[in-house]
């Protein structure tokens, strides 16, 4: 039974044994899962802080909120969340 900084090494060093590398790099208090449909990518990207945060995304993608095109660097205000669906080819 350890605390978190063992399993954030831990973690990190067991990812780098297995060369699985991260969707995106978030900032810490940041959360993302990934899922699957009809063969397209989405992102759920929670915001657990207190303050706003930055992702760079890697490419364009479309918000599942409003339907608007995002790409590049976006924010995630405080305790929100931002829902994104591979763009249409």
């Amino acid at each position: 039974v350890g605390d978190g900084k063992l399993y954030d090494v831990l973690s990190g060093w067991l990812l780098n044994m297995t060369g699985i590398q991260p969707i995106i790099p978030v900032p810490d208090g940041v959360e993302l899962a990934a899922r699957s449909q009809n063969g397209k990518r989405l992102l759920f990207l929670l915001n657990h802080t207190e303050s706003q945060q930055n992702i760079f995304l890697d490419r364009p993608y479309r918000s599942l909120l409003d339907g608007s095109m995002i790409n590049g660097e976006v924010s995630i205000a405080p305790r929100e969340v931002l829902l994104l669906g591979e763009k249409d080819k």
